[in-house]
């Protein structure tokens, strides 16, 4: 019999190996983060030396956060791809083997990580708690197959926070200057919560089952039909123009609700942005002493835009999955290869339009509102906006025209190069820092491209194999 020893060695093997990278592209997200940090570390570090946190202020984006959490997401990714399968419960040892060796790579990860923050001067505290936050927001990406209601809802809040702190530098400062009993609390907490997302849920035992239907017998039948006002919500929700209504479409591009409802989730996601924003003002009102509305300002003007940003990581992904689409293409109903793969660019088009327009004008409306931008160049900064927006969309479809190139790690890659332009290069901020003319080349030069890119890319994708077979 293999002894414990030897299992937990050949799990830790295999987080060296091939085996850790294949399918799993939050290693190259990771990897993309790190290579980021030097230059980081170099703006920030001199500041530090000399006492000052006025470069770390300033710095907005810390790619080492992002870096520890894809590094956390892919240690996940690959330890449920090893103990989710419905076999791994019946090889002895095999469970807690992979949970030492995961939580082993977590530990020495959570070292290497830390090494930069104190390079720059950091208190190790606060360098201890960022990164070990870091690593509970990342445990929180991975949906586990098992879990119950309260710990789906604290994954959905682990992510959450994780957001909140990518978009809310001032967070993060904070954070990496915490007293150290307040730091340990966190570093203690966080490795709980780390562990607890580790942790395997073994399905339900057949005495769950009959108790579960018991209940489910007992309960009366709903018989009573959904209210007209709801009702009529839905259809407004999923309703589309004639011109708009697609064809059967592989689920990633589908499109689950209409226009109106991608303006109304826009709206949402627009309050929550500015709710997130009052709350950060607020705490740091309260920290620092400044005035209240001049901090939910600056955190508004902010974070509003990088809503189209989100919206386009949301949208680089349909290219991550093509498992349907030899069912879909043998249907006949699109013709030949590089007709379906025309098809495909065609409605991934449309659908970046609409979301375009749908996040662009709710956030150029309260950017106009919060005096961001005078209300004159609103319109046209708005539509430059959406103009570079569905031109980044097709940022993830570049590799495609080498064929060659097509894997999922430079997909994932290309989709992050697409999101920090997107970022880096928003219109309306080059504009407020007096660049329009730099706002306007870039998007138009950024749209084009795109368009380039979807009237390319297709021939090279009806030319290979649609699903990635073994990546």
């Amino acid at each position: 019999m293999i002894s414990a020893w030897a299992c937990y060695r050949a799990a830790l093997r295999n987080y060296a190996s091939r085996a850790f990278i294949i399918g799993n592209p939050n290693v190259y997200s990771a990897l993309a983060f790190l290579v980021l940090t030097p230059g980081w570390i170099e703006r920030v570090a001199p500041g530090l030396g000399h006492g000052t946190t006025d470069a770390l202020d300033h710095a907005e984006f810390n790619p080492l956060f992002m870096a520890a959490l894809m590094g956390m997401a892919s240690i996940g990714t690959y330890y449920w791809r090893q103990v989710g399968d419905a076999i791994a419960v019946t090889i002895p040892g095999f469970l807690a083997a992979e949970l030492h060796a995961g939580l082993s790579v977590v530990g020495l990860l959570f070292v290497l990580l830390t090494i930069p923050l104190l390079w720059c001067g950091l208190p190790a505290a606060g360098s201890a708690a960022f990164v070990a936050a870091s690593f509970t927001f990342g445990a929180g990406i991975r949906p586990v197959r098992g879990q119950k209601p309260w710990e789906k809802s604290l994954r959905v809040l682990l992510v959450a926070g994780g957001l909140l702190l990518i978009f809310m530098p001032r967070w993060q400062v904070w954070l990496l200057f915490l007293p150290w009993p307040l730091a340990g609390g966190v570093v203690a907490l966080s490795g709980a919560l780390v562990v607890l997302s580790m942790t395997h849920h073994v399905g339900r035992t057949q005495a769950e089952h009959e108790r579960a239907e018991s209940l489910a017998d007992a309960r009366p039948i709903a018989t009573a039909r959904p209210g007209r006002a709801r009702a009529m919500f839905r259809r407004l929700l999923l309703w589309q123009p004639a011109r708009l209504r697609q064809a059967p479409l592989p689920p990633t591009l589908s499109r689950p609700i209409g226009p109106l409802g991608i303006l109304l989730s826009a709206l949402v996601s627009v309050a929550v942005m500015l709710i997130l924003s009052a709350v950060m003002a607020a705490v740091l009102s309260m920290v620092n002493g400044e005035a209240f509305d001049r901090l939910f300002l600056h955190a508004a003007r902010t974070n509003l835009l990088t809503l189209p940003s989100l919206a386009l990581m949301g949208l680089n992904n349909w290219l991550m999955n093509r498992k349907d689409w030899p069912f879909f293409f043998m249907a006949g109903r699109y013709g030949g290869r590089l007709a379906f793969a025309r098809a495909m660019f065609g409605a991934y088009l449309v659908n970046a339009i609409l979301t375009g327009v749908g996040i662009v004008a709710p956030v150029m409306l309260f950017e106009v509102l919060l005096g961001s931008v005078p209300a004159a160049a609103g319109g046209w900064l708005g539509l430059l906006l959406v103009l570079m927006f569905v031109g980044a969309c097709h940022g993830s479809s570049v590799p495609l025209l080498w064929r060659e190139q097509g894997g999922k790690g430079v997909t994932v890659m290309a989709g992050i190069a697409a999101y920090m332009t997107m970022a880096l290069a928003n219109p309306v901020a080059l504009y407020r820092d007096d660049h329009a003319g730099a706002a306007i080349v870039t998007a138009l030069s950024i749209f084009v491209a795109g368009l380039a890119v979807s009237r390319l890319a297709p021939r090279q994708l009806a030319r290979m194999d649609w699903p990635f077979d073994g990546e």
